[in-house]
């Protein structure tokens, strides 16, 4: 393959040898690079290359201006905005701000676009007065100023740029206006250099008067990068520039299209692989690179047209791969460092005296903090045990037993919005994790320029005075590390090369794998992030998102046209705010159909596919968990334990063999089983207080105390936790209704005239089984609420907080109570009836349930109701008739042939 570049030179170099007066203009630094490699590879003696300048550099040449910082931009613009007299209003920085980056986005344009700006500001501001304020009879003072703010935008501009100037600085577009002005008198001063202009695409107003002002000399020349299949092509976007250009240069009349090619109908191989989200198109790209041969990896390039991708590309190319050169700086807000002080910043924002406990996890669980403080495990799970929802510094350094009190101190000492305390703090702590971290890492890089970052940022606070809040020394942070990339050193031009779409100019390669071909990725779609309409923007000529879409057009295309083997990824997942749709341009090739192009369709699958589709998991029994089984039967099975099974054999070997428990955490809001808890605790310590006979006067004497006795139950369960408001107070209120209704429940039954006996309260109950399959004796064990006689039957009595019902406690198959998850209630009170009657000589009983959210049901016993079951009376015969389901369940759980097969939810 005979590239773009090879071939531009190749055609220069037949007309001249002698490039001692010769100037190249190209897009990109990286462009530049390439041309001086392919000069350096035809090479046979020493010889002197053309002068090779990126337009930014050379537009900086031609205007005698350096390009402002972004930082910078943004005070020059507020110290002009302070001297707009029309404004006599002015805004604090912190809401400037907010605006300024919109507005020096715009400025950037009308001087890129060469417009009359007093011509162009004062339509802007006629167009505002219609659009918002036409039908006022009689404006207000809001709308008075807000008239005069777009009324004083030309003297803001003109305020600015003379303030830029007089610096030798300016913002881009101000750069493009000067050298466009200035091309005529650069060229009388430069009368021997000839001027090659190479590669370029969509030209703003100012580029195409410098182009066409050098071209005006006749030994200048411009060669462009397109196919013929798109030039002929008089819809297709990817040539709207060319075309527009062919039709109004004066230049085009007498001189023909220079670069011009036909590669793009030749053979090619495209595949269009979809994959379910980023993570699968990166795994996806790792499997390609691996079956690609060494000798074509060299000529392959990974283009990211999402390059937040970049971090995860890296971190997932097969260890096979050599050689990678990385063109693409890496921002470093990706970072774990960056993405630390930026969480930091938000955290300190808000916190004066205490801290959420959640903040607080956030600060202390970044790696970067695991490895500087010691025992912060410790002090985490010591938050939780106390359920601090809130704490301040004076109590984190009260419960913290590690040997870092200093560093803990620095970290959770509020800034109370003093940015320079913000500083001092934030450097620090970079300057500690430098000394702590090994050279030539990613992570030290990254520290220094953060550090250098701080450093900068201190001196904008000298420097200038409106910095006055956090949130404004938070907003600049935010600015400072978005515009901040890491250089990755290697070989450019050998091996394999990874690029973002923009550094993919000018360069050709034989694999291209372009990652993120999403709509809304590649094109990004329609923004209107700015101050100028869209009438306005098309009354002047500026750019609208037809013309933005068709430079990614050309860009994506152009990739495309020497290239043999083309890799189309795109994100299938429509979770996100960029995912799911293919980009049109995958669309329009498959609609096209070139004739030498291979097309080839590819789903890539994660390992976990959707829910609905995954087969259920199993996990084999083996020794090991035998053993573990055994060491629980030996302490004692629970009919909860047992029930878990039933409903998730998975969930149980999680949970009972794997002893996987959910991660604890502050609880700031009343879990279910901590209601649960509560509600029990409560009933059991009121009723200890009643005769065992209950009576009307004693029921009446325990209402009276069960606020308090709540009270209690919830300080000892729900530590330090906030139930006074919220939704906290709504379960307070819940649980006191329970406790209440219970209460009530038994009054109500004693005005019936029922006589009702307390016989045991939270009664352990403990039993064991001999299962002949396994020729093991297990215990059993668990816990009765309550085991009462009403009337002289006996009963046993389950609270729930949850809502449960008759259906849940009927029995019409046997075999349902150790399969179906909704006989679990059934299963564990039958199972408190076997262990009291293995323990007892009682002769029957009921078993039952109290539903607190059915109280209008009252107890609900297990009953079968079947001509021949047993009804709800629960006898000798119908436990050991139970027993055997009971063995039939351990025996299972025992089988080394019966897997934990994982039940669908």
């Amino acid at each position: 393959m005979k590239t773009f570049l090879q071939e531009t030179i190749a055609q220069i170099q037949t007309e001249q040898n002698d490039f001692i007066n010769s100037v190249w203009i190209v897009p990109s630094k990286r462009a530049a690079g390439f041309i001086k490699n392919e000069f350096r590879k035809k090479a046979e003696h020493t010889q002197i290359l053309p002068t090779i300048h990126s337009i930014e550099e050379f537009i900086q040449i031609l205007s005698h201006l350096q390009i402002a910082d972004a930082t910078q931009m943004i005070f020059e613009c507020y110290e002009a905005y302070l001297k707009v007299d029309s404004i006599e209003n002015k805004e604090d920085f912190d809401t400037f701000s907010t605006w300024v980056n919109t507005l020096i986005g715009d400025l950037n344009e009308i001087d890129r676009y060469m417009l009359d700006t007093h011509s162009f500001f004062d339509y802007l501001k006629d167009i505002q007065d219609i659009d918002h304020w036409y039908l006022a009879e009689e404006k207000t003072e809001l709308i008075t100023n807000y008239l005069n703010f777009w009324n004083s935008l030309s003297e803001l501009y003109d305020i600015l740029t003379d303030r830029l100037l007089k610096k030798e600085m300016a913002h881009q577009g101000l750069v493009y206006r000067k050298a466009a002005e200035n091309a005529k008198s650069y060229l009388d001063t430069h009368p021997n250099q000839e001027f090659v202009f190479i590669g370029f695409n969509a030209l703003n107003n100012a580029e195409q008067q410098i182009f066409q002002t050098f071209l005006e000399r006749s030994s200048s020349k411009i060669y462009w990068d397109l196919d013929t299949y798109f030039l002929e092509d008089r819809m297709h976007s990817a040539s709207l520039f060319l075309r527009k250009y062919l039709d109004t240069w004066p230049y085009f009349k007498e001189h023909p299209l220079l670069g011009i090619q036909s590669n793009f109908e030749k053979e090619k191989e495209i595949q269009f692989i979809q994959a379910p989200q980023n993570t699968t198109q990166v795994k996806a790209l790792s499997t390609i690179l691996e079956e690609l041969t060494p000798e074509e990896r060299k000529k392959t390039a990974i283009v990211l047209a999402d390059e937040a991708l970049l971090q995860m590309v890296l971190g997932s190319l097969p260890k096979s791969i050599e050689k990678v050169n990385v063109t693409m700086g890496a921002a470093i807000q990706h970072f774990p460092a960056a993405l630390f002080f930026a969480k930091y910043f938000d955290i300190q924002q808000k916190n004066n005296s205490s801290y959420y406990h959640k903040d607080i996890f956030t600060i202390l669980q970044h790696p970067l903090i695991q490895n500087t403080i010691d025992e912060v495990d410790k002090l985490l799970s010591e938050i939780i045990q106390q359920n601090l929802s809130y704490c301040s510094i004076d109590k984190l350094l009260e419960i913290y037993s590690g040997k870092d009190k200093q560093l803990l101190q620095l970290l959770f000492t509020p800034w109370n919005n003093d940015i320079k305390s913000a500083i001092k703090t934030c450097t620090q702590l970079t300057q500690l994790w430098l000394r702590a971290s090994k050279d030539s890492t990613i992570e030290r890089v990254v520290l220094f320029e953060l550090y250098k970052l701080l450093e900068n940022l201190e001196q904008w606070i000298n420097r200038y005075p409106h910095i006055k809040t956090t949130k404004t020394l938070n907003y600049l942070f935010t600015e400072a590390i978005r515009s901040t990339t890491l250089d990755f050193e290697g070989d450019a031009y050998d091996g394999l090369q990874i690029m973002g779409v923009l550094e993919s100019r000018l360069l050709d390669f034989e694999n291209v794998i372009l990652l993120s071909v999403n709509e809304g990725i590649l094109p990004s779609g329609k923004s209107n992030n700015s101050f100028i309409t869209y009438d306005l923007k098309r009354e002047y000529g500026l750019p609208l998102y037809t013309e933005k879409d068709a430079i990614y057009t050309y860009h994506f295309y152009r990739l495309l046209q020497r290239a043999k083997k083309v890799w189309l990824s795109y994100n299938t997942d429509d979770s996100g705010m960029k995912g799911g749709e293919p980009s049109r341009f995958i669309i329009q090739l498959q609609i096209d159909k070139i004739p030498n192009h291979t097309q080839i369709v590819r789903t890539v699958s994660p390992r976990v596919a959707d829910a609905k589709k995954m087969e259920l998991e199993s996990i084999p029994k083996n020794e090991r968990i035998l053993n573990r089984l055994d060491q629980i039967a030996n302490k004692g099975f629970s009919p909860s334990a047992l029930g878990s099974y039933i409903r998730n054999p998975l969930q149980f070997y999680e949970q009972k063999i794997l002893r996987i428990k959910e991660t604890d955490e502050v609880e700031e809001d009343v879990a279910a089983n901590t209601m649960g808890t509560i509600v029990h605790d409560t009933l059991e310590n009121l009723y200890t207080q009643c005769n065992a006979i209950l009576d009307i006067e004693s029921l009446e004497r325990i209402k009276k105390i069960a606020n308090k006795e709540l009270d209690i139950q919830f300080a000892n369960t729900f530590k330090n936790g906030d139930y006074t408001q919220g939704f906290n107070l709504i379960v307070y209120n819940v649980a006191k209704q329970f406790v209440h209704r219970t209460i009530e429940y038994d009054i109500q039954r004693l005005k019936e005239g029922k006589h009702i006996e307390i016989v045991e309260l939270e009664r352990k109950l403990e039993g064991e089984l001999f299962i002949p399959n396994i020729n093991k004796t297990v215990k059993i064990h668990g816990f009765a609420d309550r085991i009462e006689r009403e009337n002289g039957v006996l009963r046993i009595v389950d609270y729930k907080t949850g809502m449960v019902t008759s259906s849940n406690l009927s029995i019409s198959n046997w075999e349902k109570l150790i399969t179906d998850k909704s006989k679990s209630q059934a299963f564990q009170v039958l199972t408190y009836a076997w262990l009291y009657m293995q323990n007892t000589e009682v002769e029957k009983l009921e078993a039952g349930i109290l539903s607190m959210r059915n109280m209008g049901s009252g107890f609900m016993p297990v009953k079968e109701n079947k001509k021949e079951g047993f009804g709800t009376t629960i006898t000798k015969e119908v436990v050991e008739k139970f027993e055997e389901y009971l063995i039939t369940l351990i025996s299972e759980i025992f089988d080394l042939e019966i897997e934990f097969t994982e039940k669908e939810i």
